[in-house]
């Protein structure tokens, strides 16, 4: 009897543990896809892109207009203008929340550097929201939303 308290004890301790083990791996491979995502944007890389959106992604804008996976694409690989750095924000982690161990929402703030259409470079913040899928074994974008903090 006194073996099998034992037995229990030690299997509630170490439950905890692995639980805690996977969702620092999903937590981080969450965050490795929407660091691909800020690279993938700074280098204009259509193809990259293209992997890492879902075929219904849904993206908007403070303004309230919504765009499709190729108006995302196309906004982010303009040839004359575009975010040139993403970088997180000083002092600010972000929240990562996975659900079931295929969805995931993060929620993050970040300091962005843009190039206008004159090639003058504004640096600000901007508060993002992503939602992500596991999909095939790998985190893809289903939907983003990014809003200008004001200073």
């Amino acid at each position: 009897m006194r073996w099998l308290l034992i037995l229990l004890v030690a299997a509630g301790l170490a439950g905890p543990t692995l639980r805690a083990e996977t969702a620092w791996s999903d937590r981080q491979a969450v965050l490795d896809a929407v660091l691909a995502l800020d690279t993938a944007i700074v280098a204009k890389d259509a193809g990259a892109l293209e992997a890492l959106l879902l075929p219904d992604f849904v993206g908007a804008v403070p303004t309230g207009a919504a765009f499709t996976k190729d108006a995302y694409i196309a906004f982010h690989t303009l040839a004359s203008e575009g975010l040139v750095a993403i970088r997180p924000a000083d002092g600010i982690e972000p929240t990562v929340r996975v659900y079931d161990g295929r969805f995931a929402v993060v929620n993050r703030r970040l300091s962005v550097r843009r190039a206008d259409h004159a090639g003058q470079v504004v640096p600000y913040e901007v508060q993002r929201i992503e939602v992500l899928r596991l999909l095939d074994g790998r985190w893809r974008i289903a939907s983003g939303q990014g809003t200008r903090v004001n200073p």
